[in-house]
């Protein structure tokens, strides 16, 4: 995707530019069932690949996510709490820090928790990071399409104009 993105920018008369059944291509690293605990499952080893460990288990940072929005869902809050006690510890954190945003996009999934979701997904990420949603150096991409969750973590998301050819083209 980031390539496609790369010849429609740098050559505009190129066939991924002049593409008229495409217009966005949307990176997948991980696809998922749409669930809060698959999502952070699922994004936790690409988060931990990119940012140099994890702050915390994935199942930690749901129960810290539901906790700080005051859910009413106890069971789902349930089964986080005693998923995080059976892990054990985490990964340590690499001394550089990157500017990092978490977009979440949500298709036909109206039912899907989007900021609890990216309250966990933040709370993965080592402390060291900042959040910077203006100019991010690494996006993480999180696509819900109704049943399926896709994440990404991608680096210079915003200068590859949002993965959209045309815009990449100047059309």
């Amino acid at each position: 995707a980031t390539r496609l993105v790369r010849d429609a920018s740098e050559d505009p008369a190129s066939l991924a530019a002049g593409s008229r059944m495409v217009i966005r291509i949307m990176p997948m690293q991980s696809v998922t069932f749409a669930s809060l605990s698959d999502l952070v499952e699922g994004a936790a080893p690409l988060i931990s690949q990119s940012f140099g460990g994890l702050r915390t288990s994935p199942h930690r940072a749901i129960v810290e996510a539901l906790e700080s929005m005051k859910t009413r869902d106890e069971e789902l809050l349930k089964t986080a709490r005693e998923k995080a006690a059976a892990e054990s510890g985490t990964e340590p954190g690499s001394a550089s820090s990157v500017k990092y945003a978490v977009r979440l996009q949500r298709r036909s999934a109206a039912g899907f928790p989007k900021d609890a979701a990216v309250r966990a997904l933040a709370a993965l990420v080592p402390p060291q990071h900042t959040v910077s949603l203006g100019a991010p150096e690494v996006t993480i991409l999180v696509e819900v399409f109704k049943s399926l969750c896709g994440v990404a973590v991608v680096p210079g998301y915003h200068a590859m104009h949002d993965f959209n050819l045309h815009a990449a083209a100047g059309k």
